[in-house]
């Protein structure tokens, strides 16, 4: 086990060895074993829970992903004369195979479709998401929920059938205030001690809507995590 830690950015990736592609993170991320393939974003302060997969994804800010959960997971052709790798795939697997390009048969299948989360998701334990989906901004997805298709911003998402049980607020115009707002690109903590004296979460909102205008963006400068397929040593970019 190999433990990364960017003290600068406050970057943790508990072991290395569960990164197979390019993690990009903003800073602020904590990275339990969690298997990253592809090209992989993490937003400022989102952080996923441990044996959890990721492929291919924009993760957006201030997300909470719960443990074993997985994203944008690989699918194979199913209109092809075979749903095998071979189909639309020199790689996978069978690296070992010296010859395996002869086997490669040139289909037009995407897949590397990417999957996005938006800002201030909630996922939680074992849920799956579907390649190529988007979920809205704020939308919080069930323990075990199996997400097939889009989910709109501010919507809870249980695992009956991917059935929305609710929004997060009763009233429209708060989910397109705040998503107006797009508070996750300000830097809270210059109103961090108004927010802890409100006494409610409208107190909370109504304080961030009415301050944002006042403050200043965060100025984020990405890391870009990658490993070596030749040494298998972390890089950092």
């Amino acid at each position: 086990m190999k433990r990364f830690l960017d003290r600068e950015k406050n970057i943790l990736i508990t072991d290395t060895d569960y990164i197979h592609g390019s993690l990009t993170a903003e800073g602020n991320n904590f990275i339990d074993k969690t298997r990253i393939t592809g090209s992989v974003r993490l937003g400022f302060f989102s952080y996923i829970g441990r044996y959890s997969e990721v492929n291919n994804s924009t993760i957006g800010r201030y997300c909470s992903i719960a443990p074993r959960v997985i994203i944008g997971a690989p699918e194979h052709p199913t209109e092809e004369f075979s749903s095998h790798l071979i189909t639309y795939s020199d790689k996978g697997p069978f690296g070992y195979i010296k010859d395996l390009s002869k086997w490669f048969c040139g289909s037009s299948f995407d897949d590397k479709k990417t999957t996005t989360i938006g800002n201030d998701v909630w996922i939680g334990d074992s849920a799956f998401i579907k390649r190529g989906i988007t979920i809205g901004d704020g939308a919080i997805i069930g323990a075990r929920a199996i997400i097939t298709k889009d989910v709109a911003p501010y919507s809870i998402v249980t695992s009956d059938n991917n059935r929305i049980i609710r929004n997060r607020f009763t009233s429209h115009e708060t989910i397109a205030k705040i998503e107006k707002s797009k508070w996750w690109e300000y830097d809270l903590s210059e109103i961090s001690g108004v927010l802890m004296e409100a006494k409610s979460p409208d107190t909370r909102i109504k304080t961030i809507l009415n301050n944002i205008k006042h403050l200043r963006k965060l100025d984020i400068k990405e890391t870009r995590v990658s490993k070596d397929r030749t040494t298998g040593s972390i890089e950092q970019h």
